[in-house]
């Protein structure tokens, strides 16, 4: 864990969001998902252990799962990932239009309507996000949270973080709902998301 995430950890005593995301960018049917699941700052340790437990010392990616057919591991995991939830966890997904090519806009809507949303019904201030490819891809992030701040939409002790799931294992919480969302959503599959439907808000943003 890096010093940025336990000095955060230690600052606080709401629950800690953490946002992963989905997205498919080619053909006719193009969207974006960003999950965000909330853990209370005194559950932080055991369900980190919790899922270590389950998955060993490597990073829990659900797509590299199905990937390599693990299937069962994969069933397994949405179903501790439901057990870990308490029915303030999200889902944001919208349409990437055309001329978005690479869903900048709609990730950044994605992450207004969430930030500003768990913020203001349960005071979350700390969102760890998943750490992107390019440092750019994550600057812009953390300057929609500052857009946020200087419009006095949130709170000014609102931070966002980027780490990757290596480093915090709790990401795999975020990730397992948006891939489970989005066989949903994409393939008409609902079996991954069947667990997850109950504790679960889904938000379409149009």
């Amino acid at each position: 864990m890096t010093p940025d995430l336990r000095s955060a950890y230690a600052s606080t005593d709401r629950p800690v969001v953490f946002i992963d995301e989905s997205y498919q960018l080619d053909g006719s049917d193009r969207y974006y998902i960003v999950a965000a699941a909330m853990v209370d700052t005194e559950l932080l340790v055991s369900t980190r252990n919790s899922l270590r437990d389950f998955y060993g010392s490597g990073s829990m990616h659900a797509s590299e799962m199905y990937r390599r057919a693990e299937f069962a591991s994969l069933a397994a995991a949405t179903r501790l990932v439901s057990r870990q939830m308490d029915a303030s966890d999200v889902v944001i997904y919208t349409p990437v239009d055309e001329s978005d090519l690479h869903a900048a806009t709609a990730r950044e809507r994605c992450l207004q309507h969430l930030v500003t949303s768990l913020h203001r019904d349960f005071e979350a201030h700390i969102f760890v996000i998943d750490a992107r490819r390019l440092l750019a891809e994550n600057e812009a992030d953390r300057r929609t949270v500052r857009d946020l701040r200087r419009s006095g939409q949130i709170g000014r002790d609102v931070t966002a973080l980027h780490t990757r799931p290596s480093q915090e294992p709790l990401i795999a919480l975020a990730d397992i709902m948006a891939w489970a969302f989005r066989q949903e959503h994409a393939r008409n599959d609902s079996t991954w998301f069947e667990p997850l439907r109950e504790h679960t808000q889904v938000t379409r943003l149009p």
